[in-house]
């Protein structure tokens, strides 16, 4: 395991190694711009979830689970 030093003030004000400071960065980049081309889609969120679903699903149950059983 790496440990990957964390400014502080940036950590209590965000979550996950600043990802969602980057996050509410890139929405307001996206706010204030006149080219509103997302990074992250509404499959790419649904995405995320399914995974994380499929790993407690995973843990809970010791095997394997593919995406396709939750969609």
């Amino acid at each position: 395991m790496r440990e990957i030093p964390v400014d502080p003030t940036l950590l209590k004000a965000s979550d996950h190694n600043w990802s969602t400071f980057y996050q509410h960065q890139g929405f307001l980049e996206l706010v204030r711009s006149q080219d509103k081309v997302v990074s992250v889609t509404f499959d790419d969120g649904k995405t995320a979830v399914l995974m994380g679903m499929a790993a407690q699903i995973s843990m809970r149950e010791h095997r394997t689970v593919s995406l396709s059983e939750l969609q």
